[in-house]
């Protein structure tokens, strides 16, 4: 088997979760108890399906868990050009996928580095390799040891959102408590944990929370500012300002939320999530000045979904198909919420629809009810369809502006380094 499929592989990746439980009962010392055999019985049920390949790499992972309660060498081995070299392959072969052979290349190198050098690079290898829980014990490690560097519990804390949002949340909540005494880039990374977690809050719950945040991003971007860091840490300067507009805007502060939009553009022009975020603001009132501002995110090669989202949408208003194509097309492949990808989908097959396509149409109308199976505009749509195969899109019933609005400003995250 391919060494890069192995991370791509269910049954390997449930089983290396597992055994990240089990290393944490062996840093407990409670792997020996019912808890420990149980834990090992489950380990049998994804260890039947793989290969002796597989196993190894597990069981290699496995010994690179164990350096994470293992203290410190006095010094490593002399450097050698061997080991440099090995750490320059390793980086080329996680850019490739190669993550398996990634980090043998970290186990080549290991004896001529620090701990806490060679298990950050780990955290960076299974982070991208889609295991963000067994990042985040690397990266919680190489901050345990080198506490001076913020920017191992940042990555920490990112890898934590995804891996266990809750203990996420709570670590951000326990970081947020004293944020004056942290460093700007982690109260940055906790206070987005905790603005991304109100989407799932009542309105009023979610807006004392918010207002609680908005001092948090104005002394982040502060700091940074008065640190001279802005240039450094550009990203995440501009994406606290951008949420610091969201902020204002959820509490139906919109002329404060434009201005830190404006604010953030004249220190960043090139920042696509700032773009993006201001064009979401005026779409609908001052839409030719968003799509402007949609079209310079896509100019900037934005790996946002949301200004592909909206021209796709203001194409298809105006009866523009080949562009909405096009940009629905776009938004489908960065896509990760399913009422967009249901959108998107829906544009499609009415845009095929208007070319006398039917078939594409009533696939994609079917695919998209896949995602949003409850939709009534969606169900709506593909009956009209049916019914008279409408090729003019004036006929269906279009996603209301205001609630294009609202699924952004709830899924909306900017990027930051």
């Amino acid at each position: 088997m391919n060494k890069r499929r192995f991370f791509e592989n269910p049954r390997f990746r449930e089983y290396v979760a597992l055994l990240r439980e089990l290393h944490d009962l062996i840093r407990r010392g409670a792997d020996e108890s019912e808890e420990g055999e149980a834990l090992r019985e489950r380990m049998d049920v994804p260890a039947e399906y793989l290969d002796q390949d597989e196993i190894d790499v597990a069981n290699q992972l496995s010994a690179d868990l164990y350096t994470l309660f293992m203290e410190a060498k006095e010094s490593p081995l002399p450097m050698v050009p061997r080991a440099r070299e090995a750490i320059i392959a390793s980086f080329a072969e996680r850019n490739k996928r190669q993550f398996a052979h990634a980090l043998d290349l970290l186990r080549t190198a290991a004896p001529h580095f620090e701990v806490w050098q060679i298990n950050y690079a780990r955290g960076s290898t299974l982070l991208d390799a889609g295991l963000p829980g067994l990042a985040a014990d690397f990266f919680l490690d190489a901050s345990r040891r080198r506490p001076e560097y913020p920017n191992f519990r940042f990555m920490w804390l990112s890898a934590l959102a995804y891996a266990a949002p809750e203990a996420a949340r709570n670590e951000s909540q326990a970081i947020l408590k004293n944020y004056t005494e942290e460093d700007p880039k982690l109260i940055y990374k906790a206070a987005d944990i905790l603005f991304a977690e109100t989407r799932n809050l009542p309105d009023a719950e979610a807006a004392d929370v918010i207002q609680g945040l908005i001092p948090v991003f104005e002394d982040c971007i502060f700091r940074f500012q008065l640190n001279g860091h802005e240039t450094e840490e550009n990203s995440t300067v501009a994406a606290a300002m951008t949420l610091l507009g969201f902020c204002h805007e959820h509490l139906g502060r919109d002329d404060v939320a434009l201005t830190y939009f404006d604010r953030g553009l004249k220190l960043y022009p090139h920042n696509d999530a700032l773009y993006v975020a201001r064009g979401m603001q005026r779409y609908g009132e001052d839409t030719v000045s968003a799509v402007g501002d949609f079209r310079k995110a896509t100019e900037l090669d934005s790996k946002l979904v949301w200004p592909y989202f909206f021209l796709a949408h203001f194409y298809l208003g105006q009866g523009d198909i080949e562009e909405c194509m096009k940009m629905a097309s776009a938004a489908l492949q960065r896509a990760t919420v399913a009422s967009v990808k249901a959108d998107c989908l829906e544009w499609i097959a009415i845009c095929q629809a208007s070319l006398g396509n039917p078939e594409v149409a009533i696939a994609s109308f079917d695919e998209a009810l896949k995602w949003a199976p409850q939709n009534p505009r969606i169900v709506h749509n593909r009956q009209l369809f049916q019914q008279q195969a409408a090729n003019d899109i004036s006929g269906y019933d279009l996603v209301p502006i205001d609630e294009l609005q609202t699924v952004d400003r709830r899924h909306f995250s900017p990027l930051a380094a």
